[in-house]
C-alpha cells in the first residue's frame, strides 16, 4: 500500500507540473516560481464557416465581425459587410463605403443604391447630395459622384455657391495649387481654366510660372505655389518630397500631405500617392515606414486588428 501511495503522489505531482511548464534553468526574473508560456492560437475566418462560441475566436474581432445565432464566424448580418478572402478581413459589398462617424457600411452616391433617408447615404452634405429614392448628387447645383474621393463634389466653374470659407473639401478639384474656394463658389485659380474632360484645373499658356526661354525665378516666391515649389537652377519645381502630377505638387506613394509639406507614414500603414496615410488591415502588415502597400500575412500567421507592424506565427 505504500508504494502504491508512493507511486500515485509522483505521477500526480509531474503530470501537472508538465502541464504547468516547468520552470527554466536560469535565475528568476521575477515572474514567480513557475510561470506558463504565453499561448497564441489561430482564429477562425469570418466565411460563416468556422465553429464560435464568442466574437474573440473569430479572425475579424472590429465592428464588422461577429459570432452569429449558428454559432459560425461571419460579417455582421443585415450589415452590408462579405468577407474578403484576399485582405482577411469583412468589408463593405460593392456600392457601399464604410463610414468611420456613422460605424457602418453606408450608400455610395453614385444613384445605383437605395436609400429611405439622406442619413443612409456616405455623403449627407444636403447641399450637394439627395436621397431620392436612391443616394445621388444633385443636378441642380452640377454636383457629381468623385469615385477616388468618394463624395459628391462641384466642378470648379463658378456656377454653384458650395463651398464653405476656404475649405475645398466640396470641390472636384481641391488642389490648393490650382482650385479656389471664391465666396462659397468652386473655383480655378488665376492662370488656371476648368479642364470638363480630365474634371481638373489646367494651366494656361498664361501661367505665370517663368519657364527657361523666360528670365527665369530667383525664388520659390517667383512660382505658383510657393508652400511646394522651389526654384532650382532658374525654373520652378517640386520640391523634395513632392512629384510633379499635371502639373500640381502630390504628396508621393508612402507619404501624405501635412501643411506645407509631406508626413511619412509610420509602421503599420501606407498610402498610395496623392492621398493619405491608412492603417494597415486585419490579416496585412507594414514593418517598415513609407510603405505603399501592406503585405498580406501567409499560410500560418496572423494579424488582427488594424496597424499591425508584422504577422505572428499561429502556435
Amino acid at each position: 500500500f505504500f508504494f502504491f501511495c508512493l507511486f500515485f503522489f509522483f505521477f500526480f505531482f509531474f503530470f501537472f507540473q508538465a502541464e504547468d511548464g516547468i520552470r527554466d534553468a536560469q535565475e528568476s526574473r521575477g515572474l514567480g516560481d513557475v510561470y506558463k508560456r504565453q499561448k497564441q492560437i489561430c482564429l477562425g475566418l469570418n466565411d460563416g464557416l468556422t465553429q464560435c462560441d464568442s466574437i474573440l475566436e473569430c479572425y475579424d474581432q472590429e465592428n464588422s465581425g461577429e459570432c452569429n445565432n449558428n454559432n459560425k464566424c461571419s460579417c455582421k448580418t443585415d450589415s452590408h459587410f462579405v468577407w474578403n478572402s484576399d485582405s482577411l478581413a469583412c468589408i463593405c459589398e460593392p456600392g457601399y463605403t464604410y463610414s468611420i462617424d456613422a460605424n457602418k457600411c453606408l450608400v455610395d452616391n453614385d444613384g445605383n443604391g437605395e436609400c429611405t433617408t439622406l442619413e443612409d447615404c456616405l455623403d449627407q452634405n444636403a447641399n450637394i447630395s439627395e436621397c431620392e429614392g436612391a443616394c445621388r448628387c444633385r443636378e441642380d447645383v452640377d454636383a457629381v459622384w468623385n469615385p477616388k474621393r468618394k463624395r459628391c463634389t462641384v466642378p470648379n466653374t463658378n456656377k454653384a455657391g458650395s463651398c464653405n470659407g476656404t475649405e475645398l473639401v466640396t470641390c472636384f478639384d481641391n488642389s490648393t495649387a490650382s482650385a479656389i474656394c471664391n465666396n462659397g463658389t468652386c473655383a480655378c485659380k488665376s492662370f488656371y481654366v476648368w479642364d470638363s474632360d480630365e474634371n481638373l484645373c489646367k494651366s494656361t499658356e498664361s501661367e505665370n510660372i517663368p519657364d527657361e526661354t523666360e528670365d527665369g525665378c530667383s525664388s520659390s516666391l517667383d512660382c505658383d505655389d510657393s508652400d511646394t515649389m522651389e526654384c532650382s537652377d532658374g525654373s520652378c519645381a517640386c520640391r523634395s518630397p513632392f512629384e510633379d502630377e499635371a502639373g500640381v505638387c502630390v504628396c508621393p506613394v508612402g507619404y501624405e500631405r501635412s501643411g506645407n509639406d509631406c508626413a511619412v507614414c509610420r509602421t503599420g500603414y501606407f498610402s498610395t500617392r496623392n492621398s493619405i496615410c491608412e492603417s494597415c488591415r486585419p490579416g496585412s502588415a507594414s514593418n517598415k515606414e513609407g510603405a505603399g502597400e501592406c503585405t498580406k500575412c501567409t499560410v500560418g500567421y496572423f494579424a488582427s486588428g488594424e496597424a499591425n507592424e508584422e504577422c505572428t506565427p499561429c502556435n
